[in-house]
C-alpha cells in the first residue's frame, strides 16, 4: 500500500499495488493499481418538518412583517455540521439595512428574528455542511402579507 492521503478528518485515500506472478512463464509479472477511498461522502440530512417559519405582522411592527425562524434538526452519520440561514427577497439577501429591517439572533438556539420586513414572498434557505464538504440545502417559500382587518378611529 502506498501512503495514506487524508482530505478530511474522516476520508482516507490510497492506492494498492497488486502484484501478479505467471507460473507458467516464469518472469511475466503483472502489477494492477487499485484506488481505494474510504470516507463520509453523503450530505447532511435536514429534518423538514422541523424547519419551522412563524409571520408575524401588525400595528406593533409599524405595519411591517416579522419572520421567526427556526433551525432544522439535521443528521449526519460521520461529522458534525454547521448550519446557515439565509432570508431572500427577489434573489437577493435579506440583510439588517438601518433602514427599518432587524434582525436578532439568539445565540443559544439559532434562531432568527427579523423586524421591518415589507409585504411581499420571501426564500428561506438552510445550508447544512459537514466537516466533509457535504452539503445539503432546504429552502422554503414564505409570504408576508397584511391579515388584520383595518380599525376606524373617530376624532370627536
Amino acid at each position: 500500500d502506498e501512503a495514506i492521503v487524508r482530505n478530511c478528518a474522516f476520508n482516507v485515500s490510497f492506492r494498492r499495488a497488486w502484484t501478479v506472478y505467471d507460473w507458467c512463464r516464469p518472469g511475466t509479472t503483472i502489477i494492477y493499481n487499485q484506488l481505494i477511498q474510504v470516507g463520509d461522502w453523503s450530505a447532511p440530512v435536514i429534518d423538514e418538518s422541523t424547519a419551522l417559519v412563524t409571520r408575524n405582522f401588525g400595528a406593533e411592527l409599524d405595519c411591517k412583517g416579522g419572520l421567526t425562524i427556526e433551525l432544522p434538526s439535521v443528521f449526519d452519520a460521520c461529522s458534525e455540521t454547521s448550519i446557515k440561514v439565509r432570508l431572500e427577497a427577489n434573489g437577493e439577501e435579506v440583510i439588517e439595512d438601518g433602514e427599518g429591517v432587524t434582525l436578532d439572533i439568539d445565540e443559544a438556539s439559532g434562531q432568527r428574528i427579523y423586524r421591518g420586513l415589507t409585504q411581499g414572498t420571501y426564500q428561506v434557505i438552510w445550508v447544512v455542511a459537514d466537516e466533509c464538504g457535504n452539503t445539503s440545502e432546504l429552502s422554503k417559500e414564505i409570504e408576508v402579507i397584511d391579515q388584520i382587518a383595518p380599525t376606524c378611529l373617530i376624532d370627536d
